[in-house]
């Protein structure tokens, strides 16, 4: 699930990144060409282990991920079960990472790797030559996702925000066009691209779970306000294309399950902002509902949950909604002002 892929090499425009830049550069470079002389079958168990070594290297990511399944969990999970699923999930993404950069290696055989459940859920969504948006968050395995339903004969634009580092991005977006679907960039307007898509018929793949710091609207997430992003439901009520909720779990070594779950459409006259909330509670329950199930597989190494800063102001029909969707009054999920901190 992605965006445009540029093809400029790194090489060809030195003078305009940094000395870390263009080291992290070849640092993936490197990566790809070493992970090209391991047996496939190796792969995921090397990406692991370089998981685990960042789990215990990277302190304060460290600290940020065993922050947020206290959050999300409280009591139900110990300090040690805590630390426990923290050291599985380094080790899941380090594995996802691998298993990114050997993609290419998978041409004609994708199928192996990725099993789609019940594609009929996909197809009937499709019907009458409709686009179809489909919503995920950064769970399971999110880039196989597009290359599979590609390889499957479905037209899939993928969507990506971007890297700050612009020659790695153009290196993970060159893989990702490489494998047979088209990434558009938010660099490149992508919102146009994506609508043009839709009403081309194809399938947009969205990630649509991370923290959202313009707009702000807040649902109910492990039962913490997160902002969100408005873009799906603006593309579909725009589009009148069909919304599917998409999940993937690692079966085995370098093996994934996706799963499609439709979700209600959105009216073409439907704008108000109680809508908008009610289809991204829907999104975030079914991600809650799988990250319960599997909570290795969600990435919990950013900042997910944030109190919300004192500049926002929520509209009544946001304090109405979140009201009976959190454990305590609104206000106390606000950022405390800086008299109260200091204090």
């Amino acid at each position: 699930m992605t965006d445009p892929a540029s093809s400029e090499s790194f090489r060809d425009k030195p003078a305009q990144h940094s000395f870390r830049e263009r080291l992290e550069a070849r640092i993936v470079q490197l990566a790809i060409v070493l992970l090209a002389w391991l047996p496939l079958a190796w792969v995921s168990g090397c990406g692991g282990a370089i998981g685990r070594l960042l789990f215990r290297a990277l302190g304060g990511r460290r600290r940020q991920t065993l922050d947020n399944l206290r959050i999300a969990f409280g009591d139900a999970l110990s300090a040690r079960q805590r630390w426990a699923v923290a050291r599985r999930c380094y080790a899941h993404f380090g594995a996802l990472l691998c298993e990114f950069l050997s993609e290419p290696r998978l041409q004609g055989r994708l199928s192996r790797h990725i099993v789609f459940d019940n594609l009929p859920v996909l197809d009937a969504a499709r019907t009458g030559g409709r686009g179809v948006v489909l919503v995920s968050g950064h769970f399971g395995n999110w880039e196989l996702v597009s290359p599979g339903l590609a390889a499957a004969g479905y037209p899939v634009t993928g969507y990506a925000g971007g890297l700050r580092n612009t020659l790695v991005d153009d290196q993970i977006n060159a893989i990702r066009g490489a494998m047979g679907f088209t990434p558009v960039l938010r660099r490149s307007g992508g919102v146009r691209g994506l609508l043009r898509a839709l009403r081309a018929g194809q399938i947009i793949a969205l990630l649509a779970d991370q923290h959202e710091s313009t707009k702000r609207h807040y649902v109910a997430f492990f039962g913490q306000p997160v902002s969100i992003a408005a873009g799906p439901y603006e593309l579909a009520r725009r589009s009148g294309s069909a919304v599917l909720y998409l999940h993937t779990v690692r079966e085995s070594r370098f093996r994934y399950r996706a799963t499609f779950e439709a979700l209600p459409g959105v009216a073409a006259e439907a704008a108000a902002e109680q809508d908008l909330l009610e289809f991204a509670q829907r999104m975030f329950a079914l991600l809650e509902r799988d990250v319960r199930a599997h909570p290795d597989h969600y990435f919990w190494m950013h900042r997910r949950f944030r109190p919300i800063p004192r500049e926002v102001t929520l509209s009544e029909a946001n304090r109405a909604f979140l009201a009976g969707r959190l454990p305590g009054p609104v206000e106390s999920f606000r950022e405390p002002a800086a008299a109260e901190s200091e204090a």
